[in-house]
């Protein structure tokens, strides 16, 4: 309604006896009603049974490294929210949908006074990431047993928490890998996002190694096909192994390093990108199976 008036000014007036607002602009008149003020829901109280402050660059840093990861399948809710751990000197925060699972874990210059573990909607994090901008230096974080507040300046988000319990991730990471190869995140990144393209109606992106060189490749029958290469430190028999290529992608974009490692087992295990700056970044993906 606002976007279609036409004239400079808009007032409005509160009508408590007709029970509405009444909006007036140029030549146009509105009436909306209005509902009972009692029956809006009571808003939730900053604090709770932890209060802490936290260094806002540091939280949002972690909230865009993990939270692409989070589900978006409301029919498995606890896979929606990123697992918010803080203690100490450590933020930690843990995303996964099943296919992929990020970890991020983040070093604070100071040590918190309070420590807390929560299950944070995504959408509530990323709702949070943009209402921050790069002067706020503080979020006070309030914490009780099935609720969040995050407050920034005078601005207030309230969130419930998540109920069940969190996938153990540290279960997921396989403790050896066969291969363990030092790539540039930005040529490996181009190089993906270059033959992705040719990755349509679920083609996998595959990703084949021989000596000292990486081939990716992609096929779409009715569309085409492409393949680039560049140098990898690969040794020992060729292996090949497939990825859906909008989460490998999403995996490289989210580490902040010049290198990545690039950490494998065999084809059907899954792979892991761990940040070669000791970050504390890492990004375990599921392979897809591929047919010869």
């Amino acid at each position: 309604m606002v976007r279609q008036l036409g004239a400079p000014e808009v007032t409005l007036e509160l009508r408590s006896e007709e029970q509405d607002v009444e909006v007036q602009s140029g030549t146009a008149q509105y009436h909306l009603r209005t509902l009972r003020l009692e029956d809006f829901p009571e808003l939730p109280s900053a604090g709770g049974d932890t209060q802490l402050a936290m260094p806002a660059a540091a939280f949002i840093e972690t909230i865009a490294r993990v939270s692409r990861s989070a589900s978006r399948d409301e029919t498995r809710p606890i896979l929606t929210g990123v697992l918010v751990s803080a203690s100490g000197n450590e933020l930690r925060m843990v995303a996964t949908d099943s296919y992929r699972l990020s970890v991020k874990e983040t070093a604070l210059t100071e040590p918190l006074k309070e420590s807390f573990e929560a299950n944070v909607p995504a959408r509530a994090l990323e709702e949070l990431a943009r209402l921050v901008d790069p002067e706020t230096e503080t979020i006070s974080i309030g914490v009780s047993a099935n609720q969040v507040v995050f407050e920034v300046g005078a601005v207030a988000l309230s969130s419930r928490l998540i109920d069940g319990q969190f996938p153990n991730y540290q279960q997921l990471l396989p403790d050896a890998f066969e291969h363990e190869l030092t790539i540039s995140t930005e040529e490996f990144l181009t190089v993906a996002r270059r033959i992705a393209l040719m990755a349509q109606k679920n083609a996998p992106l595959r990703l084949s190694f021989t000596e000292g060189e990486l081939t990716l490749s992609a096929q779409t029958p009715d569309v085409g096909e492409a393949k680039d290469t560049l140098p990898v430190p690969f040794a020992g028999e060729p292996m090949e192994i497939g990825f859906n290529p909008e989460f490998l992608v999403a995996g490289l974009e989210s580490t902040t390093a010049d290198d990545v490692i690039l950490k494998l087992i065999n084809p059907l295990r899954p792979g892991l990108i761990v940040s070669a700056d000791g970050s504390g970044f890492l990004y375990l993906i599921m392979p897809i199976r591929l047919n010869v």
